[in-house]
């Protein structure tokens, strides 16, 4: 890059000065006639050269320092920044049809895209993390940058208009539509929250008042809790594992093991492997996978 630069430099000195001495050859009258023309002109060449060494230099620069960059990646074996692509196509698992269905996903399609906010957030500031406190939000960015992001399309509230589940890690809004307009229906920052496809949703705490200790809420239209139902298991015998010995509370009542899982199989199993999972959930879509 220094050899470029040096050589490009000493080019355009050479004709700059080369302009200069065209411009003041002739006879000695010639030359006080048009003295101050030929200055003029002659400044006026200079610092168009000087202009095109500045621009041209810019552009060396520029160049060597990609060259350079790409050359360290490809050496070190490095993937460059994955760009993100805000034009992701909003999915659902089913059709979703009527005026007003149509009118609420164009809405949240565009907060997806980032093109509107809802109820004051935008979805930088749900999906980029903080550094000491403040967004990266004027700093260019990548889908590596953002937190894991994922959202669902589900009716939840009954009107058959569904509603905008977004899952940014350490953010979970539920977003509606009504008369025109979207807005946070619910909120469960900070929960270990699962939405179901029957409306409902359960929340799970782990070694808090039990073992593990569900609690399966339905909400009306306006967000209130209309139903409430908690069940839970305590490893009273502390080894891990679900056996006859342990205590099971289902809406208050001690049951017995068996009984415990045949009422709680509706909103939580053990599946082929032996891992607890909950039954019913709603179908996600990635939309920032986020660093790895």
């Amino acid at each position: 890059m220094k050899i470029k630069l040096v050589f490009l430099i000493l080019f355009m000195s050479f004709l700059i000065v080369s302009c200069g001495r065209t411009e003041n050859s002739g006879t000695k009258d010639d030359a006080l006639d048009v003295v101050s023309d030929n200055e003029l002109s002659r400044v006026d060449e200079e610092e168009c050269m000087i202009s095109m060494i500045t621009e041209k230099t810019t552009e060396i620069i520029e160049e060597d320092i990609g060259e350079g960059v790409q050359q360290e990646n490809e050496e070190n074996n490095i993937e460059g920044p994955k760009p993100i692509n805000p034009n992701i196509e909003i999915k659902g698992d089913i059709n979703w049809s009527g005026e007003e269905a149509e009118k609420a996903i164009e809405m949240y399609q565009e907060f997806l895209w980032g093109e509107r906010k809802i109820d004051g957030w935008h979805i930088d500031e749900l999906t980029i993390p903080d550094i000491n406190g403040l967004k990266m939000l004027s700093l260019p960015l990548t889908e590596a940058d953002r937190y894991p992001t994922h959202y669902a399309l589900w009716d939840t509230n009954g009107d058959n208009i569904p509603e905008l589940h977004f899952d940014s890690a350490r953010y979970y809004y539920v977003f509606s539509y009504k008369d025109g307009d979207a807005f946070i229906w619910k909120d469960f920052i900070g929960m270990d929250c699962y939405p179901l496809k029957d409306g409902g949703f359960i929340t799970w705490s782990v070694r808090t008042v039990k073992s593990d200790l569900y609690v399966y809420h339905i909400f009306n239209y306006n967000g209130e809790e209309i139903y409430r139902l908690e069940f839970s298991w305590d490893d009273t015998n502390m080894n891990g594992v679900h056996d006859s010995e342990d205590e099971y509370l289902f809406d208050s009542e001690s049951v017995s093991q068996d009984t415990w899982e045949q009422l709680a199989q509706k909103y939580v199993y053990q599946d082929e492997s032996g891992v607890w999972t909950f039954a019913n959930q709603l179908d996600w879509t990635v939309l920032y996978e986020g660093r790895k």
